[in-house]
């Protein structure tokens, strides 16, 4: 018999692990956009 806590603490647990790595993506790739545009900016 499946414990249905477990269950969704499991699922909630990936999702937020999937959701985190998204936005840290993100961040990543806005923060490369934002250095790009300082370096255009400088030059």
């Amino acid at each position: 018999m499946l414990d249905i806590g477990d269950t969704v603490m499991g699922d909630i647990r990936s999702w937020v692990f999937q959701t985190t790595w998204i936005l840290l993506d993100i961040l990543e790739q806005e923060q490369h956009h934002q250095d790009e545009n300082l370096n255009v900016g400088l030059s």
